[in-house]
């Protein structure tokens, strides 16, 4: 869970063919508490910065910060491989909400404009309440809090064609296309845009 490990530092351990070794034992580790507490005098802690431009580095920053007094370079590099996995696992979880976000958004404004419009809204000028062909790509951007290169992005992978007139539309909608690509990426059905697919 991302959200989980923005918030906490996640150790991972490895099983060792010999079992698991015994538990905590009461000053196992006292020969260790010169070398913590020189580590600790060294390292000038007013000068690790808070703010590391992440959650997951602004956790990991005074562990990084003592790996760096260490010297300890193959763990520096472990942690910045870390860093960019989390980051992946970042972008994958915003690219799985984005998509049907995105498609819901081009459904309801369908709805909206084949059902409840007065005519005073076009999603285009020719448009004679059927079922729109096109829609404003900033419209679609405005009605789901994303932004306009978001929902472009979000065109592409999921196959609606874009087209530039006057403005950036999506283009070739229908709803049996529509409830094509909801079909083909999983999305919850809905029950207006099977209805006037069925219609066709």
């Amino acid at each position: 869970d991302v959200s989980r490990q923005n918030r906490t530092i996640e150790i991972k351990t490895l099983r060792v063919q010999e079992g698991a070794p015994q538990g905590y034992i009461e000053g196992q580790f006292t020969d260790k508490r010169l070398t913590c507490q020189l580590v600790a005098k060294n390292i000038k802690w007013e000068e690790v910065e808070s703010n590391q431009g992440s959650r997951i580095k602004q956790n990991w920053a005074p562990i990084k910060a003592v790996a760096e007094n260490l010297g300890d370079e193959e763990f520096l590099g472990q942690l910045e491989d870390y860093f960019e996995e989390h980051k992946r696992m970042i972008e994958e979880q915003r690219e799985e909400e984005l998509l049907p976000k995105v498609w819901d958004t081009i459904v309801e404004l369908c709805y909206n404009y084949r059902e409840n419009s007065d005519g005073s809204r076009k999603p285009y000028p020719k448009w004679q309440s059927e079922f729109p062909k096109q829609l404003d790509i900033k419209e679609v951007a405005n009605q789901s809090g994303k932004l306009r290169e978001d929902v472009g992005r979000a065109a592409s992978l999921l196959g609606i064609p874009k087209r530039k007139i006057g403005t950036m539309r999506l283009d070739g909608l229908t709803p049996q296309f529509l409830k094509e690509l909801g079909v083909k990426h999983g999305f919850p059905s809905n029950e207006w845009l099977d209805d006037e697919a069925a219609a066709l």
